[in-house]
Formats: C-alpha cells, sequence, structure tokens
C-alpha cells in the first residue's frame, strides 16, 4: 500500500518553470494530442490496492472541464485530480469496492498546453480482482433524417431510466461507431446526444435519442438521433418596416393577432403578418398563451419575387405562378414580357401573380419583368428579373418509386439534393416524379402516422418513438431522357 501523507494538494498546480512555456518557433503545427508514456500502476491492472494513480504523457498537459472526469462504479468522496506539468495524479479517499472493475474516464478533458489538441476518449481501467469485467457494448449513432453517422456523439449508459444516473460513457469516432468495453455484464438504459456544450447531458436544442434498454450481449446497435419538435414554440420578431415574422416547428400553426389588422402570408415553418397600423407592439395568442412583440423596425423591406418550384408545377397548374414576399399594391401589365409577347396577369392574392400558359405550344418559356413594374404596400419597387422554363422532356429523368406497404398506410417520399427537399409526395403502389433535372438524388420515405404530411421525430418526456422513416442508401442518378426503377418497402 502506498501512503499519502504530509502532503497539501491543490486541483491545479503546474510547475512554476511551466509558467512561461513556449511553442517552438519554425516547423510544421502540432495536431497530435498528448500520449501516455508511464502509468504507475500500469492500465488494466489487477488486485488494484493503492490510493492514487500517476499517468505521464509525452509534452505538458492541462485538463478542462474536471467535473466531466468520471468514475464508474462511482466513487463517494469522489477522487481528486492533480495536473503537475507533464503528469495527472489521482487520489482516491476512500476505500474501493472488492472484486470491481473501475473506470475513469477522461472525456475530452485533457489536451496539450501549446496548441490545445484533445485526447479523445482516454480511459484508465484497472480491477480491485483478480480480473476484469468483460462486458462490451458497441454499435453507431446516425442522424434519422439524414441517414448521416455522426461523429463526436455523446453514447451514456445508465443503471435507471434517471439520465442523472450516469454509469459509462464514450464518443463516436469519426466514422460514428462506438466503444464501451471492460463494463459488468447485465442490462443498460442508452442513450446518445449530440453533446453541444460538453456537460456530458441532454439539454434542450440539441439532438438526441430516446432512451432505451440495451444489453451487454448486443453488440450491433443503430442508435438514430433526432431534434425535438415542440409544437407550441413560436419566436416572433419585427423583421422589417410593418411586418411581424413568426417562426414555428408545427406545420400549421394558429396565430391570432389581438391588437391589429393586417395580411398573413403563411408558410411552412414561418408566417409573416403584415400590418399597417404602428402600434408599439403586436399582441398575439398561441396555443392558449398570450404574448407579444416590440415594434421598432423602419426599414422597407425590398421586394423579392420566386418563381415556380419546378418545371412539374407548371405542366400540373397550366401557369406559372410567381410569389412575392411583401404584400403586392400594384403591377404594371406592360413590365411583363412572356416571349416577346404581354401575357395575361392575375393577383389571385396580395401576395401572388398568376400567369396561364399553354404547356403544349413550346418547350421554353422566358418570363421577363422589367424593374419598377411591380410596386409593394411599403412603396418599394421591384428590380428587373428574369425567368427561364424548359418544359423539353427530353432533358430530364423520371424517377418511379414501386412501393410495397399495407393498404391504410400513408407513407410519404421525399426526394432531395443536400439538404433540399426537390419533390415531395404521398407514395401510391407506383408513383411517377417527373422532370427531374439530371444530377444525383437521395429518397427518404416515412409512415405519416399522424397524417400531418411531415416526419414527426419522438417525444422524450412521453418516451414515445420517431415515426418509422428510411433513407435509401446511395445515390438516385438521374439522366435526361432517361426513367429509373426503385421499389421501397413500409420503413
Amino acid at each position: 500500500m502506498t501512503h499519502i501523507k504530509n502532503y497539501i494538494y491543490i486541483s491545479f498546480f503546474l510547475f512554476l518553470g511551466c509558467a512561461n512555456i513556449r511553442p517552438p518557433t519554425g516547423g510544421d503545427k502540432d495536431l497530435s494530442p498528448p500520449k501516455l508514456v508511464l502509468a504507475i500502476p500500469e492500465k488494466n491492472n489487477l488486485n488494484f490496492n493503492e490510493e492514487s494513480i500517476i499517468l505521464e504523457f509525452d509534452e505538458y498537459i492541462q485538463v478542462r472541464n474536471m467535473e466531466n472526469i468520471k468514475v464508474s462504479p462511482v466513487c463517494t468522496p469522489p477522487p481528486k485530480v492533480l495536473v503537475r506539468g507533464k503528469r495527472i495524479e489521482v487520489l482516491f479517499f476512500q476505500k474501493l469496492e472488492k472484486e470491481t472493475t473501475y473506470t475513469i474516464n477522461f472525456s475530452k478533458a485533457i489536451s496539450d498546453i501549446n496548441e490545445g489538441n484533445v485526447l479523445e476518449n482516454f480511459t484508465y481501467v484497472f480491477s480491485t480482482g483478480d480480473m476484469l469485467d468483460s462486458g462490451i457494448i458497441k454499435g453507431n449513432v446516425k442522424d434519422l433524417y439524414f441517414n448521416k453517422l455522426l461523429p463526436n456523439s455523446l453514447v451514456a449508459l445508465y443503471s435507471s431510466t434517471d439520465s442523472s444516473d450516469l454509469n459509462y460513457y464514450t464518443f463516436t469516432e469519426l466514422n460514428g461507431s462506438f466503444l464501451i468495453k471492460n463494463i459488468k455484464k447485465g442490462e443498460y438504459f442508452v442513450r446518445a446526444v449530440i453533446d453541444e456544450n460538453d456537460n456530458l447531458q441532454y439539454d434542450h436544442g440539441e439532438m438526441t435519442s430516446l432512451i432505451k434498454r440495451i444489453k451487454t450481449s448486443e453488440i450491433d446497435n443503430e442508435i438514430g438521433v433526432f431534434y425535438i419538435k415542440n409544437s407550441t414554440k413560436i419566436n416572433a420578431k419585427n423583421i422589417n418596416k410593418g411586418v411581424i415574422r413568426f417562426e414555428h416547428e408545427a406545420e400549421k400553426t394558429n396565430i391570432n393577432i389581438l391588437n391589429a389588422d393586417g395580411l398573413w402570408n403563411r408558410k411552412n415553418f414561418s408566417s409573416d403578418f403584415w400590418f399597417r397600423d404602428t402600434p408599439p407592439f403586436i399582441k398575439y395568442e398561441s396555443f392558449g398563451l398570450i404574448d407579444s412583440v416590440q415594434v421598432y423596425n423602419n426599414l422597407p423591406p425590398d421586394l423579392i419575387l420566386h418563381g415556380p418550384s419546378s418545371v412539374e408545377e407548371i405542366l400540373l397548374t397550366k401557369k406559372i405562378i410567381l410569389k412575392s414576399n411583401s404584400p403586392i399594391d400594384s403591377f404594371l401589365a406592360t413590365g411583363f414580357n412572356l416571349n416577346e409577347k404581354n401575357p395575361e396577369l392575375a393577383l389571385t392574392d396580395p401576395f401572388t401573380i398568376e400567369i396561364p400558359v399553354d404547356p403544349m405550344s413550346c418547350d421554353f418559356f422566358t418570363l421577363s419583368i422589367d424593374g419598377g413594374s411591380i410596386l409593394n404596400e411599403q412603396g418599394k419597387k421591384n428590380d428587373s428579373i428574369v425567368f427561364s422554363f424548359n418544359l423539353n422532356s427530353n432533358d430530364y429523368g423520371i424517377l418511379n418509386v414501386l412501393c410495397s406497404k399495407k393498404s391504410e398506410e400513408t407513407m410519404i417520399g421525399e426526394l432531395f439534393q443536400d439538404k433540399k427537399i426537390v419533390r415531395k409526395c404521398s407514395l401510391s403502389d407506383s408513383t411517377s416524379m417527373q422532370f427531374l433535372s439530371p444530377g444525383d438524388y437521395s429518397l427518404r420515405v416515412f409512415s405519416d402516422l399522424d397524417g400531418n404530411n411531415v416526419w414527426t421525430p419522438g417525444e422524450i418526456e412521453n418516451n414515445i418513438e420517431p415515426e418509422p422513416i428510411k433513407v435509401y442508401h446511395g445515390f438516385i442518378v438521374i439522366k435526361p431522357n432517361w426513367e429509373v426503377d426503385i421499389r421501397v418497402e413500409s420503413p
């Protein structure tokens, strides 16, 4: 037994000569984390009967987030960790349990002084018995919505559903995989979190999985994480003169304005309220709660026009539909030119101009709008703009989605590129997505159990699973004048 006496220890103590350590000049920048060169006792030590552990590294180190250094099983009182130049000393102030494997997880606490390179997932394991626990849990963590494996995700094991009762933890590697070893065989509860503030727990706004049971005999675990949807959360701000933008997570949100009249421009996840009066604040009610937002912005918004989202929209509606970001007061028809002719125009609502077209009359439409042809209610005019639409089917590809699902099941398909949804539709036994521009796409399908036409993630408070979802591996390559068939099943 090594006895420790007649010393006064402080949590962080560096040799006096280390105070002015400077990196050497010249040469390549050091990108390597500290390396362990000596451990007393050695790692994986059996029949441990010491009062301290010494860990020596190949360079001067610092320890941050000391509270994230965890010992499993828990020691009470916890050991003290001291930093001395290139050394870390761990001091125990209690008698350890017999025949027990202990793991000291340093998380991301250790880094070198000069460059701050972090030593990831460093652990020190020892046993007070004559063998180490051999239980392991391994798997990977992925973003459910994009099917992307996630590095640096916290994977935590608990002895119960209480997430404050942390037993073991690790972080995923660059390929999204994780391995927790030398743990007692049995059953645990596991949770994955994108731990943005490095506090080893879930905080609102971080991606997370549900807490689920897991056994050490299960070594091929896939844990899906997602953002919790808060359908009652609304952010309101005065983005320009005469307009309040309400950002909401629910696709359809009922917001009632209580002290002003105006116009609504509602979109999927934001709604703009335009008002003509000049109240000091806008008072609103949503989900039974009343709140208000200050009116302070006097900057008129620029007038911005958006064309159809796809050629298919023109073919289906036989219209070119233009959307304005602000209420239109008037427009000058002679400023519109469609294939060198003044088209028929209709202002169908304060934000929408529709132009009827015959898609069979030609393969190419050019719509030019002169600057100053449209005036919004705030007195702003449009800049000149040109829209071009190619309706030649030979320049596009077709994706046929053959779907195997239950007759009563509603499945939604989302075709996307670089996280942007290009097409979205309810899938029947056979669904054709036409007029797709050549390129590489990904396909996501989900069971729309609540019928809201968007994927609904889980609820951690009630431990409700996310709607079943699947992203098909590999890219779907779309070529001009080419059809691609893909078969999908219920996720």
